[in-house]
């Protein structure tokens, strides 16, 4: 039989070199989703007056703000 003719076979260093790559892939995914869906930097809002009561809304429901 001819040393090529075998088929595919994975080799430490076949699955090492696969295991290292997927994990430099996930890490750049991870990097990415990071980046990409953060949010930008500083205060997003800013309220100057209000007459009432102001509410935060997040994933978590509606939440009354204390007032100053």
């Amino acid at each position: 039989m001819e040393p090529g003719a075998r088929g595919f076979q994975w080799s430490l260093v076949r699955l090492s070199f696969a295991a290292a790559a997927v994990a430099v892939l996930i890490a750049a995914v991870w990097i990415g989703r990071n980046w990409y869906f953060a949010g930008p930097p500083g205060t997003r809002a800013r309220v100057d007056s209000i007459e009432g009561q102001a509410y935060r809304i997040g994933p978590a429901g509606e939440r009354a703000l204390k007032t100053r």
